[in-house]
């Protein structure tokens, strides 16, 4: 399932409801891209970028390290939001906080800034990077984003009731599942039930009323994005529901990375070292638990090299 991540990934568009990130055509959280497509690419990789010998770092890294870091985010849980307090927090957030600080950067700004224009303003340099599950694709590195290896997959999952009796992906042909109007998920339900794999099809406007049907017994399962789910999973949610963690995803070439500009590609590689010793040594799992994550998000570190094209 995990397969190498090449430059030539896909060109995504996925749907508004089906609540993943990517979409460049809107501002709101909730209308972020959600498909995928792959194209060729038609320049040739860029050479890549080596870090520093030990001991050195990147000019750019120095600045970061003098100067602080801005991260250009679009807030949305579970990815960079702030609590009842104020504080920010989120996956993308803690991972970001966590390779910056072993690269021995402390000064970490976020600045809220609409995700249809964080590309815009990371070219402008008034952002240091972009987050929020941004996919890896063609068309981002010819806007002159230069992508970190791949953070995670961007899957779809399914969630059951916590005390349900359904124990298999085979389980569901003949049960009822919940998800959104018009969205990705829904595109994905419907060829499952063509294929026998599901029983019927219950549509709601939002993801939330999906969660809702299954938790109060109206639906069996509810298909959705991974991220979508992972607050519903929380410990203090009010819902009791559990991944079917038999459900094979049908979006695992869906890969997002952190974005930087390609001026920065020393530092970018130097990012990488840290960002696949925490897959290697278990602390970037640790934080996809921490925030209620599927497993099936987690992309290990031979298989999530990005391959980015030249400029």
């Amino acid at each position: 399932m995990k397969k190498k991540i090449l430059g030539l990934m896909m060109a995504i568009t996925m749907t508004a409801s089906f609540v993943a990130c990517g979409a460049t055509e809107s501002a709101a959280p909730a209308a972020k891209e959600e498909t995928t497509e792959t194209t060729e690419a038609e320049e040739a990789p860029a050479e890549e970028a080596e870090a520093p010998a030990e001991g050195e770092v990147s000019a750019a890294l120095q600045n970061y390290i003098d100067n602080g870091f801005r991260i250009g985010a679009d807030p949305f849980a579970p990815y960079i939001y702030q609590d009842e307090s104020g504080a920010w927090v989120g996956v993308d957030y803690d991972i970001l906080t966590a390779v910056l600080g072993e690269l021995g950067v402390t000064n970490i700004e976020v600045k809220p800034t609409a995700y249809e224009s964080v590309i815009l303003e990371l070219n402008n340099d008034n952002v240091d990077c972009t987050c929020d599950g941004m996919y890896i694709t063609e068309a981002r590195m010819q806007q002159g984003v230069y992508f970190s290896d791949v953070i995670y997959y961007e899957n779809d999952c399914v969630l059951i009731a916590a005390d349900s009796d359904i124990a298999a992906e085979a389980d569901l042909a003949d049960k009822k599942l919940a998800v959104t109007s018009g969205s990705v998920a829904a595109d994905l339900a419907e060829a499952m039930v063509a294929e026998g794999k599901v029983g019927s099809l219950d549509y709601y406007t939002s993801n939330d009323l999906t969660f809702a049907a299954v938790n109060s017994g109206q639906a069996d399962a509810v298909l959705c994005d991974c991220f979508a789910a992972a607050p519903t999973m929380a410990d203090d949610s009010n819902l009791s529901l559990k991944y079917l963690d038999s459900y094979t995803p049908q979006l695992e070439d869906a890969v997002a990375g952190f974005g930087f500009r390609a001026a920065d590609k020393e530092f970018v590689a130097e990012f990488n070292t840290v960002l696949n010793a925490m897959k290697d040594d278990g602390r970037l799992q640790a934080i996809f638990e921490k925030w209620n994550m599927s497993a099936a998000v987690f992309c290990d570190s031979a298989s999530g090299h990005t391959v980015n094209l030249a400029e």
